[in-house]
């Protein structure tokens, strides 16, 4: 799933930044291995329930699970993966897993705007993130592998580390950074990555690991 640049509007999933990466897109090469592109229609209302897409988000990501459970596919064959709020929805979807998908990979998880943003938009990253957070560190598990950037202008590793220290056993985060050239940020690196062979082994293992459990 894709992330967003304004909540209050549709993002148009065909914009280059919404692409899936190339690290990702390699699995394709694996026989019987398939990625579903989610295209999210979720908005939040203008002016109100701030970051309630996220959870319209998982909906849809419920939705589709069900219909790939329907067509056959088992859920221990179905991970779930993201970048920004597309990997933020993704982690918030872990009340379903085992139940309805294997794991999650996501790719810089964020939502709540930059950091640079946090005093001009408090009631994002003072508000309405720690809810998030909160909730999200109330779940029984979390299984998935993340990839942080210490350059990402919205989340670094240290923003992240919530995760790693809630769920220790079963959330593996994997940090690097990348010099950018503008329009680029390290929020992007999964699209240009400098370290994508490394990046493409992590997630080659992390699937075999997973499924042979």
């Amino acid at each position: 799933m894709h992330g967003t640049l304004d909540p209050r509007s549709r993002s148009s999933c065909g914009v280059w930044w919404n692409d899936a990466p190339a690290t990702l897109k390699s699995l394709t090469n694996r026989e019987n291995t398939h990625i579903y592109f989610l295209c999210s229609k979720a908005t939040d209302p203008p002016g109100r329930d701030h970051g309630s897409w996220i959870f319209k988000c998982v909906d849809e990501i419920s939705a589709v699970l069900d219909q790939l459970i329907k067509a056959g596919v088992a859920p221990e064959r179905i991970f779930l993966s993201g970048h920004s709020a597309g990997g933020w929805a993704s982690l918030m979807a872990m009340p379903m897993v085992e139940r309805k998908f294997n794991a999650a990979i996501v790719f810089a998880p964020a939502f709540a705007g930059p950091r640079a943003e946090a005093g001009i938009y408090p009631i994002w990253r003072g508000e309405i993130r720690p809810k998030h957070v909160t909730k999200m560190t109330s779940f029984d598990q979390v299984r998935a592998l993340v990839f942080a950037y210490d350059n990402d202008p919205y989340n670094r590793t240290a923003e992240l580390k919530f995760l790693a220290d809630r769920y220790p056993d079963s959330v593996q985060i994997i940090s690097s950074i990348c010099n950018m050239s503008l329009p680029l940020t390290g929020h992007m690196t999964h699209l240009k990555d400098c370290q994508a062979g490394a990046t493409e082994k992590a997630i080659a293992e992390y699937l075999e690991a997973r499924l042979a459990q």
